[in-house]
């Protein structure tokens, strides 16, 4: 068999077709999980939404979910109280007005 320049081109082009359509087969099959902090949500996402395995969907912002190491944090943070308006001086408190300066 005599290999000419030709034959050369169609075996590096078979074998570059082989390796794409496989790696294209393979990504396919497991596109359905994210990977591990790769986005999973958010305004206008349409790829993958389950994480795998030990790790979570984590909301950060309306635009952006994230796939966490960890189960979901159970804790939820509670808005810090204002506290009530201090008055300066006695006389307010009394309901007295005090005179404009």
């Amino acid at each position: 068999m005599i290999i000419t320049p030709n034959v050369v081109a169609l075996i590096i082009a078979l074998s570059t077709f082989h390796t794409t359509h496989v790696q294209a087969q393979e990504t396919t099959s497991t596109s359905s999980v994210a990977t591990l902090w790769g986005l999973c949500g958010g305004s206008a996402w349409s790829g993958p939404t389950i994480c795998p395995e030990g790790s979570h969907c984590q909301v950060l912002n309306p635009f952006w979910s994230q796939c966490i190491p960890g189960p979901p944090s159970t804790t939820t943070t509670q808005p810090v109280p204002t506290p009530p308006a201090t008055s300066t001086s006695g006389e307010e408190e009394a309901g007295i007005t005090p005179p404009p300066f």
